[in-house]
């Protein structure tokens, strides 16, 4: 079956397959701005699994080539909204890959936004963590696992995370944020829908594949 040839396009997860493969599914825009901040998390079983929300906002660039410009704007000023809530078509390829790093099932709920804007990316994760775990645990497992991932940053406290930083580039920006209760923990993920949630991966995939340096045409 031709399917199984293929490999999930994640370069930061799955760098060693995608360079020996010939046969790349490249992510989608969401996916990759839920995936690369829960994937570590859950290899590292620091996160409770049975209540995950995710609330994602994109520019309208998101939302495919056909977006009728119209919801936006109009007469009475920028508009903004969310969409298929937990039936958009992408939480079954999340719900995919997720289930790959979790040993207990993974339950969580999507809401996507469409801004008035017409790129960029902003997964806001708000997840239960396990007894004992803190914000400098996560904050661990992040530089851990992506030390030497050159497109991702994890940002100190004191560094706004916002979509002028990823922008026309193929970079995803992680930041934490505390909650009122130390048994909770707020991630924060920005990317480019159309680089790193797109376009970008996939020459960054194309790179792995032919064995040329990974940031080659990439920013």
């Amino acid at each position: 079956m031709l399917l199984k040839k293929f490999v999930y396009g994640l370069p930061e997860i799955n760098f060693n397959d995608i360079k020996s493969s010939k046969n790349v599914a490249i992510p989608g825009c969401y996916p990759t701005s839920i995936l690369l901040p829960l994937i570590p998390l859950l290899k590292e079983n620091l996160i409770l699994t049975s209540n995950i929300i995710i609330d994602s906002k994109s520019g309208y660039s998101g939302a495919g080539k056909n977006y009728d410009l119209k919801n936006l704007i109009q007469e009475n000023g920028l508009n903004f909204y969310n969409y298929n809530t937990n039936n958009h078509r992408h939480i079954c390829e999340i719900d995919q890959e997720l289930k790959k790093f979790s040993k207990s099932e993974v339950i969580f709920s999507f809401n996507p936004h469409i801004l008035p804007i017409f790129r960029g990316m902003m997964s806001t994760i708000y997840c239960d963590l396990k007894k004992g775990i803190n914000k400098k645990d996560i904050i661990y497992t992040y530089k851990n696992e992506y030390s030497e991932k050159i497109f991702i940053s994890i940002l100190e406290d004191n560094v706004t995370a916002d979509f002028n930083s990823i922008c026309n580039t193929n970079k995803c920006l992680i930041k934490l944020f505390d909650h009122s209760s130390d048994d909770k923990i707020i991630i924060v993920c920005l990317i480019d829908n159309l680089l790193k949630g797109a376009s970008g991966q996939a020459v960054q995939c194309m790179n792995l594949i032919f064995d040329i340096d990974e940031h080659i045409g990439l920013v």
